[in-house]
């Protein structure tokens, strides 16, 4: 009994680091970022992972509804990849499967919006989220929350 929870845990730490130093596969991206309608550069940040990097958009650009902004990418530290880089991991399955591009009202009362575009494979989506996770369905609660805390660790 013992060894097989050794070897468990050994497997899942393996697991584990070699998930973290791999990055995502070749071609797939996972761009993700908030907006607020205000006249501060601050009030918009956007990332993008690629591969084993971090990319930090540098147009700062508010999107118009339900049109995606026009980006412009530098690249960022490993450090802040390393906080971020399990993001893709967590996108519900529902929203995948979702018609809808828009939920919640995104920065419709000045409470900011999210907005997500990943290419996995031969996937790719893009979507609006509100950034107070009240507004939007429960199944996207949880991606809302951890969304607005990575960023928050990983903005200037």
């Amino acid at each position: 009994m013992r060894r097989s929870l050794l070897f468990i845990l050994l497997a899942l730490t393996f697991h584990a680091c070699s998930k973290e130093e791999a990055g995502l596969p070749s071609g797939d991206y996972f761009i993700f970022g908030y907006f607020y309608d205000c006249p501060a550069e601050t009030c918009v940040e956007y990332f993008k992972m690629e591969g084993d990097k971090l990319f930090e958009d540098s147009k700062d650009e508010y999107p118009l509804f339900g049109l995606e902004p026009e980006l412009e990418f530098k690249e960022s530290t490993k450090t802040k990849w390393e906080m971020v880089n399990d993001l893709p991991d967590l996108i519900p399955s529902q929203l995948w499967e979702s018609k809808e591009k828009v939920f919640g009202k995104p920065d419709f009362y000045n409470q900011g919006g999210l907005y997500v575009r990943v290419k996995q494979g031969n996937k790719e989506a893009y979507w609006f989220l509100d950034k107070d996770p009240s507004h939007v369905e429960e199944t996207f609660r949880g991606f809302v929350q951890v969304l607005n805390s990575r960023l928050a660790m990983i903005s200037d």
